[in-house]
């Protein structure tokens, strides 16, 4: 019986992707967004289930690039000019890896953690961050409320944001975009907190709109074989804790170069549509579905994707559609929004997790 279940699933799947190209012309670009187009509600049925889809559509309609990207190594002249931004010696820095105590010119607390691809300092009192979004679920320390929020944060977002702007600058990384900016707070061992803030993310410019894997769940209660398309390696990104003093924490972490450009040609949208539907019934064709775990489709935007090429030593930043969707259960516990990613391209499932 499994088995039987098993080619139905794959030949849906083949069925969908091989289709798609043949009985479809490729696009250049997708057209203008317009009040007509940019949202989409349907329902369908998967099993005796009736599914939702309430979902924003959000791209950029002018041609979508496909990066060939390899990852790099940082350049200590660059790392030692990050620890002099942030007032800590360089002069016991020697090489990797570089794990110390150090402290700021000012004579603050800044433990850092130097790696080949990987640099962190954090500023201040040690602290654990911990974003609102899982605050708010109860139970980030031993005891503390469903439902708590943060309400002590004394610097506007758009500060904050503006900060880390002109750190990156100051810095001279210049492929960043930002991906997510949340209210968060360091808690000390004690259980106390130090300070509220704003916790602002970053992740590689692809000139699209931002898909960051570290605030999404892939798949929700969907089940799939694994997929062709997996991540070679985790995804660059930087983020920052800023609170009304300013930078209480920075990290940057497995940077990329660039090393070919190419245009890409895309499915067309309604076709798209059609596939996203047929993961949603093959993702869920084995899974018992209850009233709490029905998905509904909130948003779909097209963004990139870092999929593997032939080994480790290179990757490619595709596009792809992200398909946001949450649950009852997802909403009641707030826990991440899940996602299906579908290559633009070709309308082939992608894991966009680094495994």
């Amino acid at each position: 019986m499994f088995m039987k279940r098993l080619l139905i699933i794959l030949f849906i799947l083949t069925l969908v992707t091989s289709s798609s190209c043949k009985s479809h012309s490729l696009v250049e670009s997708l057209p203008e967004l317009t009040n007509e187009n940019k949202f989409w509600e349907e329902t369908f049925e998967i099993g005796s289930s009736i599914c939702n889809i309430n979902a924003s559509i959000e791209y950029i309609s002018s041609p979508m690039q496909i990066y060939n990207v390899v990852p790099v190594n940082f350049n200590i002249k660059n790392l030692k000019r990050y620890l002099m931004y942030f007032g800590v010696s360089t002069d016991s820095f020697v090489s990797f890896p570089f794990i110390a105590d150090c402290r700021t010119n000012s004579g603050l607390a800044a433990p850092v953690v130097l790696t080949a691809t990987y640099f962190s300092v954090q500023l201040g009192p040690y602290g654990v961050i911990q974003l609102e979004d899982w605050i708010v679920a109860g139970n980030a320390y031993p005891g503390e409320p469903y439902g708590t929020l943060l309400s002590n944060v004394k610097i506007e977002q758009h500060e904050a944001e503006e900060l880390s702007e002109k750190t990156i600058i100051a810095l001279q990384i210049n492929n960043a975009v930002l991906s997510n900016t949340t209210k968060a707070r360091i808690l000390a061992p004690d259980n106390h907190t130090i300070t509220e803030g704003w916790y602002i993310s970053y992740i590689f410019n692809s000139g699209s709109i931002p898909f960051d894997t570290a605030y999404a769940s892939p798949y929700g209660d969907m089940q799939f074989q694994s997929s062709k398309y997996t991540a070679p390696w985790p995804p660059q990104r930087l983020d920052m804790f800023i609170d009304h003093e300013g930078i209480k924490y920075f990290r940057f972490c497995n940077p990329i170069e660039v090393t070919g450009i190419e245009k890409a040609k895309l499915l067309p949208l309604d076709e798209i549509k059609k596939i996203i539907i047929d993961y949603f019934k093959a993702g869920y064709e084995r899974v018992n579905l209850v009233e709490e775990d029905l998905p509904t489709i909130t948003r779909i935007t097209l963004s990139h994707s870092l999929i593997k090429t032939t080994g480790q030593s290179s990757g490619v930043l595709i596009p792809t559609w992200i398909v946001y969707f949450t649950t009852p259960y997802i909403e009641e516990n707030f826990l991440l929004p899940a996602v299906l990613c579908i290559n633009a391209v070709d309308g082939t499932r992608i894991d966009p997790l680094y495994e």
